[in-house]
């Protein structure tokens, strides 16, 4: 496996296998993975189909900062640190904050509901629509 600072997403998910105790069996499809789980996870192991994602929302890093922020890439190996002081327009937290309990009471909302929420609290997002979901592949 690669060292620590540069893991893939397959290297986390076959070291979180290991540390559950299961050893990962790599498969040739999504449906092999899926009709072996029960007899493998019977012997301890546990299938494993990677494949390249193509689904909403994917990046190939995470970034969570702006241009006007401070970073600090050293302290870490692997993760940035943002070092300035939390400035925020509390009138917009208040808008966002009184808007998500108003959801939670309804106990419903939408997808462009959150997004558009999102994109008024931090301009910057930039979300990408495939009309693909991760939830539609696990």
């Amino acid at each position: 496996m690669g060292n620590d600072s540069n893991l893939s997403f397959s290297e986390i998910a076959e070291r979180y296998l290991h540390n559950l105790g299961y050893e990962p069996v790599l498969c040739k499809s999504e449906d092999e993975a899926r009709g072996s789980v029960q007899e493998l996870k019977a012997r301890k192991k546990y299938p494993v189909y990677f494949f390249e994602s193509n689904t909403t929302g994917e990046k190939s890093a995470e970034e969570f900062y702006t241009e006007k922020e401070v970073l600090d890439m050293k302290k870490f190996t692997g993760i940035g640190i943002i070092k300035n002081e939390a400035l925020y327009d509390e009138q917009k937290l208040n808008v966002f904050t009184d808007t998500i309990l108003e959801l939670r009471r309804k106990g419903k909302w939408t997808r462009s509901e959150l997004i558009e929420l999102f994109c008024f609290m931090v301009p910057e997002f930039q979300h990408k629509e495939t009309g693909k979901f991760l939830d539609g592949r696990m």
